[in-house]
C-alpha cells in the first residue's frame, strides 16, 4: 500500500483509528472479560444479555462518531493547515467510519467464550481472516482511486468480515436481544473500574498520537505511524498473549486450582520476556534496514523513528501483571495504574518534546508506559510473593536502557 498511497494517507487513517479507540475504552464495560471471568460466563441467557448491552454500546459510539465528523466541518478550518486536522477529507472520512463501531457492537459474544476456553485457533482465523480482506479490498480500491479512501474501503469490509464470522465459526447460542437488569447491573460493577481504566489507559497510550499530529507536518507524522505500525505489531502480539491467552488461563486456573497460579503466572511472562526482547533487538537494530527494504525511498524517514520506539515493546511485558491483577477482580489497580500513566504522559510529553524535541517526547512516551507498573506490582504482590522481585529488576533494567539511549543513543 505504501507503493500506492502517500504517508498522509496513513496519517489520517491512524488519526480516524485513534478516535474510534478513544469511544470505544471511553465506554469499555469489560464485557469481553466478564463473560471469561464470571461463574455464568457461557451460559445463553447471559451471553445474549451482555450482546444486547454491547449492540447498544457500539450504536451510541457509531452516532458519536458521525457528530465528531460533523463537528470537523468547522473545526478543521481552524488547525493549523500542515497538519492533519486541517485535511478536508478528515470530516467525510470520519463519518463513514462509523458503521465499524456498530459491526463491532454486533459482534457474536461467542468469540469471547472461546477466549475463555483458551480456543485461539478460530480467532485467529478471525482476526487473519479480515485482515486479508481488509488488504485486498484496500488494493483494489486503490487501483481505482489511490487514495486514503482505500484505506477506509478496507476498514470497513474487514470488520464485516470479522463480524460474519464470529456468527458462524463458533459454537455457541444464537444471538437474540435480551435485556437484563440484574445482569447489566452486574457487568456494571465489574465494569466501572474497568472503564476508568480503559479510558486513561487510551490517553496515557495515545496522548503522543494526539499530541505529535499537532506539531509534525502531516508527512512527517505518516512517516511516524508506518514507523509505529511495525513496533505495534510487536506490542499486540504480547497484548493478546497477555488479555486473549494470560488473562483466560489465570481466570480457570484461580477458579480450579488457585494454588497453581505463581506457576502458571511464571510461565507466562518468561514468554513475554522472550518475545519482548527478541522483538526490540530487531526493531532497535534492524529497524531502518527493514523499512529501506520493504518500502519505496521517499518512506525511509521512517526508519529514524524505529530504534527509539522499539522500547515500548519492552515496556508491554507489564500487560502480563496486569491481567494477573484484573484475573483477581483487581479491577481498580488497573484504573490507577491507568490514571498514573495519564498523568505522566501528560506531564512529560511536552517536557520531554521543549528540551529534546521529537526524541525527548517519544522517550517520555516510554517512561510514562511504565509508570502504572509499580502500582500493578504492589496489586499482585501477595500472589508473586517473592517472585514480585523478577519484576522490579525487570523495571529497573529498562528503565536503565532508556537512560542509556538517552545520553549515548
Amino acid at each position: 500500500m505504501t507503493r500506492l498511497l502517500l504517508p498522509e494517507a496513513f496519517g489520517l487513517i491512524a488519526l480516524i483509528g485513534t478516535l474510534h479507540t478513544a469511544l470505544t475504552l471511553f465506554s469499555d464495560l469489560g464485557i469481553q472479560r466478564s463473560v471469561v471471568r464470571e461463574i455464568d460466563g457461557e451460559d445463553s441467557y447471559f451471553l445474549r444479555a451482555a450482546w444486547t448491552v454491547q449492540i447498544i454500546r457500539g450504536a451510541v459510539i457509531s452516532a458519536i462518531v458521525v457528530v465528531v465528523g460533523i463537528a470537523l466541518f468547522w473545526v478543521g478550518p481552524l488547525a493549523n493547515p500542515e497538519t492533519v486536522y486541517a485535511a478536508p477529507e478528515l470530516p467525510g472520512l470520519v463519518i463513514l467510519s462509523a458503521p465499524v463501531m456498530l459491526m463491532q457492537g454486533l459482534t457474536s459474544t461467542n468469540l469471547w467464550v472461546a477466549t475463555r476456553h483458551l480456543k485461539q485457533a478460530r480467532i485467529l482465523v478471525v482476526n487473519v481472516g479480515g485482515q486479508i480482506v481488509a488488504m485486498i479490498a484496500m488494493i483494489a480500491f486503490a487501483q481505482i482511486n489511490p487514495s486514503v479512501w482505500a484505506l477506509l474501503a478496507g476498514m470497513l469490509v474487514g470488520n464485516l468480515v470479522k463480524l460474519l464470522l464470529s456468527h458462524v465459526l463458533f459454537e455457541g447460542p444464537r444471538m437474540q436481544l435480551v435485556f437484563d437488569r440484574e445482569i447489566a447491573d452486574r457487568l456494571w460493577v465489574f465494569g466501572k473500574w474497568v472503564l476508568g481504566s480503559s479510558a486513561l489507559t487510551f490517553l496515557a497510550n495515545n496522548a503522543n498520537k494526539l499530541f505529535l499530529a499537532a506539531l509534525l507536518d502531516k508527512e512527517t507524522f505518516g512517516f511516524f505511524i508506518i514507523a509505529m505500525l511495525w513496533i505495534q505489531a510487536g506490542v499486540t502480539i504480547l497484548k493478546h498473549l497477555g488479555d486473549r491467552i494470560g488473562f483466560s488461563a489465570f481466570s480457570e486456573v484461580l477458579r480450579d486450582r488457585p494454588g497453581q497460579i505463581r506457576r502458571v503466572f511464571r510461565k507466562f511472562i518468561r514468554l513475554a520476556d522472550g518475545l519482548a526482547t527478541v522483538g526490540f533487538l530487531i526493531c532497535f537494530f534492524g529497524g531502518p534496514t527493514i523499512i529501506a527494504f520493504l518500502y519505496a525511498p521517499h518512506y525511509q524517514p521512517a526508519g529514524t523513528f524505529m530504534p527509539i520506539l522499539s522500547l515500548l515493546i519492552l515496556a508491554q511485558r507489564f500487560n502480563i501483571v496486569a491481567m494477573l491483577a484484573l484475573s483477581l477482580g483487581n479491577s481498580r489497580a488497573m484504573a490507577l495504574a491507568s490514571g498514573a500513566r495519564t498523568v505522566a504522559i501528560c506531564t512529560l510529553v511536552p517536557i520531554g518534546y521543549h528540551y529534546f524535541d521529537v526524541e525527548g517526547a517519544l522517550l517520555a512516551t516510554i517512561v510514562a508506559r511504565l509508570s502504572g507498573a509499580p502500582i500493578l506490582m504492589y496489586s499482585v504482590k501477595d500472589t508473586l510473593k517473592h517472585d514480585i522481585r523478577e519484576e522490579m529488576i525487570w523495571l529497573v533494567g529498562i528503565l536503565t536502557v532508556i537512560v542509556c539511549y538517552n545520553y549515548f543513543g
